[in-house]
């Protein structure tokens, strides 16, 4: 089973896998561990990350199938992925995976409090147009779990998203 983590720097990512791994030891893949700046590579990890979620459970804090379609228009003016032929398989393939996902979004206020957090170059100068361009990316997937760490209940939501996951046999 497959599931992906995904928000704005700043959002509870990390904090919300913390709170699910004791519940769910699932293997945790960070979306660092395969990026590389050919997207020949970046596309081979993806793959095989998608194959290893046939055989295991992984939390993806982030995926970059959706994070280069926030970050690279954004940031650098296009998503670099949707130039690679196996764009339109990779989309297909992470449908046929259906993974739950998981879009942590806690408020405006919230995700701008960096705090002595270091950033990415032009996170913090962006952080709207970011902001504004996640709420626009993950409308564009079904059943999408939103959690907001601001709101205690909606650890409720997302531990019923992933057992719903389970039982329906998603990879």
């Amino acid at each position: 089973m497959m599931v992906i983590i995904e928000g704005m720097d700043n959002s509870g990512k990390s904090s919300l896998i913390d709170k699910l791994l004791p519940s769910y030891p699932f293997s945790v893949i960070h979306s660092r561990t395969y990026w590389d700046e050919d997207p020949d590579h970046w596309v081979e990890g993806i793959q095989k990350v998608m194959e290893a979620a046939t055989r295991r459970d992984i939390f993806c804090d982030r995926f970059p199938v959706i994070t280069e379609s926030v970050y690279g228009p954004v940031l650098r003016g296009k998503n670099v992925l949707s130039d690679h032929p196996s764009w339109p398989d990779l989309l297909r393939e992470l449908a046929r995976i259906q993974p739950v996902i998981i879009y942590c979004r806690p408020p405006l206020h919230k995700l701008v409090q960096w705090g002595t957090r270091g950033q990415m170059d032009g996170v913090k100068e962006r952080a709207l147009d970011l902001i504004a361009q996640y709420d626009r990316v993950m409308k564009a997937f079904r059943n999408v779990c939103t959690y907001n760490y601001t709101q205690p209940l909606d650890l409720y939501k997302v531990y019923n998203e992933i057992e719903r996951g389970m039982k329906n046999g998603q990879h």
